[in-house]
């Protein structure tokens, strides 16, 4: 899902010839409480979280169809080491570190990520963005 944020690019971009700055780099994270479209939610922290950076590009992300657009390159989080807690919601971000969220959304399933589980990652086609 896009957030406000997002939603607000698209439309000054095609209503008002607003050329939006667009990110070189996007950040992906993981919640245990999901965000919604204005941010906030509860993101991993400690235990060697960060979020990954993923070059904003058509190799990572090929051109969308039909209205849809997927990842094509797997995004792979550090391995754990602590608890994360129970994952139920990823987000994309703009920036490394503030609540700059530009798309989010839930698991299909959420996964409860312990200290001695191999690294998180999304595969290639895991996450889709749709114009809605």
């Amino acid at each position: 899902m896009k957030s406000t944020v997002t939603r607000n690019l698209v439309l000054d971009a095609l209503l008002g010839a607003q050329a939006p700055s667009l990110p070189g780099t996007l950040y992906a994270a993981l919640y245990t409480t999901a965000p919604d479209e204005d941010g906030g939610g509860v993101e991993v922290s400690g235990g060697a979280y960060v979020r990954v950076a993923v070059t904003n590009n058509l190799t990572n992300f090929p051109a969308a169809i039909g209205g849809l657009k997927s990842n094509a390159t797997a995004i792979v989080f550090p391995v754990p080491t602590a608890i994360w807690g129970t994952v139920l919601a990823w987000g994309l971000h703009d920036h490394a570190s503030n609540d700059s969220l530009v798309f989010w959304g839930a698991l299909t399933d959420s996964t409860f990520v312990d200290n001695a589980d191999p690294a998180p990652q999304f595969g290639a086609g895991d996450l889709d963005f749709e114009e809605e």
